[in-house]
């Protein structure tokens, strides 16, 4: 499911190529490693094999974005993406290897077998280190530090390719490694990662998209929109990590289930708007969302409206299904046994509320300034 929607814009980037005709072997070689890269991160079954997949990916995103002739300081931003997705890097080759001690093994069919004798700290330090590692990619706070400097470096198509199968890439791991690879908290337990992940992935959205509110440039707006929506996926596993916790097993399958609808239509609309901004960009020379005047086309302007509508949870958009069901979610706390999960998802949907309107306000002025508007000269 998220290899398949993660593909479509990529496979769309890829076709119609960088605006920056001097790195287009470099930028295609870039795109390629990152695809082998996520197909490796979804297809393998083995923590090592896992890890040079996981690394094929970042190189490949810094070679997309050296190839992308765009902007001068290019250098800068790419060596403090890898830093911080090598910090990323280092908290998964702990886990994977703490795992593979207790399992006696690296494949993952033993870190399954044998999650049930770890112990619940050990289970709560590893899964922090998981969080820490996949989360680098995912946009997590305070990984999100990366992702306007590397969005607004590179081109649309990067993004499309970045924000698409990659971060869906990010996504699938963490969550199999959350809940395959990890044991249950107990009952009489307080289940202390489930509530970090959602704590986590609430506030990484509403600081992200307050930052894309913020922006004037069309990458870096879609570069933090991305990272929001990835939050708002982590809390929706964090929900079903903690229905699980309590043998809500419907309600636990209906929050992973959210999290696949909602990253699928994320891939398609914020592919359609990074390659939008490509648009912009042959048309104006630049990514400035101002007076455009490049949605004279009555059929681009209608893509990019379409697409910024289900970025704002609009009806009928597949954004305002999933977001939906995202509240839907949070809103069955009280089927929990215990006031503080009660009271921890309660806050969630209120923290996911202001998410969402400031996510309107964000789309509104992407499109109003960037598409809609004319030029007054």
């Amino acid at each position: 499911w998220l290899m398949g929607f993660g593909l479509v814009p990529a496979g769309l980037a890829c076709a119609l190529g960088s605006p920056s005709v001097d790195g287009q072997r470099g930028w295609l070689f870039g795109a390629g490693l990152s695809l082998v890269g996520a197909l490796g991160v979804f297809g393998l079954q083995n923590g090592a094999a896992l890890l040079i997949a996981w690394e094929a990916m970042s190189l490949g995103g810094a070679v997309m974005i050296l190839s992308d002739t765009l902007e001068q300081g290019r250098g800068r931003t790419v060596l403090f993406m890898l830093a911080l997705l090598e910090v990323g890097a280092v908290a998964l080759v702990l886990a994977i290897a703490i795992l593979g001690l207790h399992a006696s093994g690296l494949t993952f069919s033993a870190f399954v077998a044998g999650a049930p004798v770890l112990s619940h700290t050990a289970a709560v330090g590893i899964g922090l280190l998981l969080l820490i590692g996949f989360g680098a990619k995912l946009g997590l706070l305070p990984f999100y530090e990366w992702f306007p400097g590397a969005y607004g470096s590179g081109s649309g198509a990067s993004g499309a390719i970045m924000s698409g199968v990659v971060l869906n890439a990010a996504f699938f791991a963490l969550s199999r490694a959350l809940m395959d690879w990890l044991p249950l908290a107990p009952d009489n337990g307080f289940p202390m990662l489930a509530v970090t992940v959602i704590v986590v992935g609430t506030l990484s959205a509403i600081l992200t998209i307050l930052y894309a509110f913020q922006q004037d440039d069309w990458r870096r707006l879609l570069g933090f929109s991305s990272a929001e929506n990835a939050a708002i996926a982590v809390v929706a596993l964090g929900a079903a990590m903690l229905f699980r916790t309590y043998h809500l097993e419907a309600l636990a399958g209906l929050s992973a289930t959210v999290a696949l609808l909602h990253l699928a239509g994320h891939a398609l609309a914020k592919g359609a708007l990074f390659l939008a901004a490509d648009g912009v960009f042959r048309a104006t020379r630049s990514y400035r969302i101002a007076y455009s005047g490049a949605g004279s086309h009555w059929l681009f302007g209608s893509g990019a409206v379409i697409a910024a509508m289900s970025l704002a949870a609009m009806p009928p958009t597949a954004g305002f299904v999933s977001e939906w069901f995202v509240f839907q979610t949070v809103f069955q706390g009280f089927y929990l046994p215990h006031l503080s999960g009660r009271l921890v998802l309660a806050l969630t949907g209120a923290g996911l509320a202001l998410t969402a309107a400031v996510a309107f306000a964000t789309f509104v002025k992407l499109i109003g300034l960037g598409v809609l508007s004319r030029d007054a000269a």
